[in-house]
């Protein structure tokens, strides 16, 4: 089981996870991902986007604004 200090786990929708599907299979790196490390792909792509906007990110106060 996974550590959960470490891990959390998500519930999407039937149609997110298809998308989710579609882009793990080379279609937003050259390489096929796991679900999970294409959800914290897209993550810390879009944290790097809003940073490089930004130029800063306070955690509690832009996850909320969101």
């Amino acid at each position: 089981m996974a550590d959960p200090n470490k891990y959390k786990s998500v519930s999407v929708p039937r149609d997110t996870h298809e998308i989710l599907d579609w882009l793990r299979k080379g279609n937003i790196v050259h390489a096929d991902l796991t679900i999970s490390k294409t959800i914290e792909y897209l993550a810390k792509s879009k944290m790097k986007e809003i940073q490089h906007k930004t130029h800063e990110w306070n955690s509690e106060e832009d996850l909320t604004l969101n």
